[in-house]
């Protein structure tokens, strides 16, 4: 998702969200919202719109290259290690 997808998808989630916590404010079911798709908050969600502009996404790597803070971003890191060995080789047949 874009910066402009993840703002519209926000503002769509709080307006849904009044069903379901109609003593929060919009602001704060903005909040709500923006934590659901992984921000700290939606002054986060925004403040990243305004850095990276509505077509980049959110990734790391983008925060950082735009001199933004790359705590900021909402996917988390997954990283795997893969380690190969080599052993002897034994034949499987007699050699003569």
């Amino acid at each position: 998702m874009n910066m402009q997808d993840h703002s519209d998808s926000c503002k769509r989630q709080a307006r849904q969200l009044k069903k379901q916590h109609p003593e929060l404010g919009y602001n704060k079911r903005l909040d709500l919202a923006a934590k659901k798709q992984g921000f700290k908050h939606y002054t986060s969600l925004n403040n990243l719109l305004k850095l990276l502009g509505p077509d980049k996404s959110p990734s790391t790597i983008q925060i950082v290259s735009a001199g933004g803070d790359a705590r900021e971003c909402p996917y988390k890191t997954i990283s795997t290690q893969t380690s190969i060995s080599w052993s002897k080789a034994s034949p499987v047949g007699k050699v003569i």
